[in-house]
């Protein structure tokens, strides 16, 4: 290989060696900073579901507490419609409530189906979690699902 050509490897090897090295360097462990005195990212708030939303009805004393995360539903044709809300407590305190689910078929009308009574439910502070159920009859289409208080 002539000398030209390893004048240039040997540049393009340090020029790469120089990006790689500035490319890579973070910032300094001695920055002088300590974790809680370092930029954080803006924390976003999480996504609420539209106003319109008929399918959630939150007591007004919850209103500021819970906070519907999001919605999956499962309705496979043949099969019971599945639901999953995920909620969270944006509080710092425990909070306890109840939640009760009535469903409604095709044309939007209220199943008359037994057990509908309210269910006691606790989150801990900041928790997310999901309330799952199965719809008790296959002519369910859709659901709706009320939050309230803890009766004290």
């Amino acid at each position: 290989m002539g000398r030209l050509f390893r004048g240039w490897e040997w540049a393009a090897w340090l020029a790469g060696s120089v990006l790689l090295t500035v490319g890579c360097a973070g910032p300094s462990a001695r920055s002088g900073l300590s974790p809680a005195e370092r930029p954080q990212p803006p924390r976003q708030a999480p996504a609420r579901q539209p106003a319109a939303d008929k399918r959630f009805i939150i007591a007004p004393e919850l209103s500021k507490i819970l906070h519907v995360v999001s919605v999956l539903l499962n309705n496979a044709p043949g099969a019971y419609l599945k639901i999953q809300v995920t909620l969270e407590n944006m509080t710092e305190a425990p909070q306890t409530f109840r939640y009760r689910l009535e469903w409604f078929d095709q044309d939007g009308v209220r199943l008359p189906l037994a057990g509908q009574e309210f269910i006691p439910w606790m989150l801990l502070p900041h928790e997310v979690s999901s309330i799952a159920a199965t719809a008790p009859s296959p002519a369910a289409a859709d659901f709706g699902i009320a939050f309230v208080a803890e009766a004290r």
